[in-house]
């Protein structure tokens, strides 16, 4: 009886490492206060990959003010109200969020939201520091001013900057007129890392657990099945079977490999919080033969 020839077959598998970005933990380890110089100074702070003015924090959040106008809107285009609430304006930044914003970012954002600041909040950054309240012309009805959200001397006026000197008018302009939009938002610390050195705010990122195989590495003489698992509940695997780095947008795997011919698997494996994940390579590679 004629002896059939084995075949020898081949399987690298590569572990890749991802990270998941965890909501939930916390920054307040600093030997030193990192915010404190920044506050309300005209040092660009970044985050979204956007420019910003720190003009506040605490213990667990930090607010963040438009360095310039992101554009121009009247107040209430019916020429009735300092109400911030149903307005215009307050339209007009909400919808520039929900374009502008990205996805990851705002999961940072406390109530999920930008706002415009208060004749206090700004009076506040005035005595401190004018330069702060200084942008460039955004092109309204009146050069160079930006809307706060306070009631300026009747209701149908509303308070602004003056960004040309940094100036508070509490007097206000008629709320009909076209003027510019700074506003600010508030992040949760517990969400963001903080880079002094940049001075850039980041999502906060933590390792998935390496997806796993299974058999494990070594010579065989059939047929394998290749199972890959990863300790981290909820996330998904994804791989390759071409020797590329996988993806997200790579297969995803949902049950079992058969191999039976030399083969390189990768895979990564992704948790889905609320942001976007990132991934890359774990250089820890093994060789199973199989024959």
């Amino acid at each position: 009886m004629r002896k059939k020839r084995k075949q020898l077959i081949g399987i690298l598998l590569c572990f890749l490492m991802v990270l998941e970005l965890i909501p939930g933990l916390s920054i307040k380890a600093y030997a030193d206060d990192p915010y404190a110089s920044l506050k309300n100074s005209t040092i660009v702070i970044t985050f979204d990959n956007k420019d910003w003015y720190l003009i506040d924090y605490d213990s667990s959040t930090v607010t963040l003010l438009s360095k310039e106008c992101i554009g121009t809107s009247k107040y209430d285009e019916n020429g009735a109200s300092y109400e911030y609430e149903g307005s215009t304006i307050k339209s007009y930044v909400d919808n520039w969020y929900r374009s502008n914003i990205s996805a990851d970012a705002k999961a940072a954002v406390i109530e999920g939201k930008m706002f415009l600041l208060t004749t206090e909040q700004a009076e506040a950054i005035e005595n401190v520091n004018s330069l702060v309240l200084r942008c460039d012309n955004a092109g309204g009805t009146d050069p160079y001013t930006w809307w706060l959200c306070s009631r300026g001397v009747v209701d149908t006026y509303a308070t602004y900057v003056f960004g040309d000197y940094g100036i508070v008018f509490d007097f206000g302009a008629y709320v009909g007129h076209n003027n510019g939009v700074r506003p600010a938002l508030q992040l949760d610390l517990s969400q963001v890392s903080f880079d002094a050195e940049k001075k850039t705010f980041s999502l906060i990122m933590e390792q998935v657990a390496t997806p796993t195989f299974s058999p494990a590495a070594g010579n065989y003489d059939s047929l394998q099945n290749v199972t890959i698992t990863t300790d981290t509940a909820g996330a998904e695997i994804f791989f390759t079977m071409d020797g590329t780095t996988p993806t997200m947008s790579s297969t995803k795997y949902t049950a079992a490999i058969a191999i039976d011919e030399t083969t390189t698997i990768k895979a990564i494996a992704v948790k889905v919080s609320n942001r976007t994940l990132w991934a890359e390579e774990n250089a820890d590679c093994f060789r199973r033969l199989c024959g």
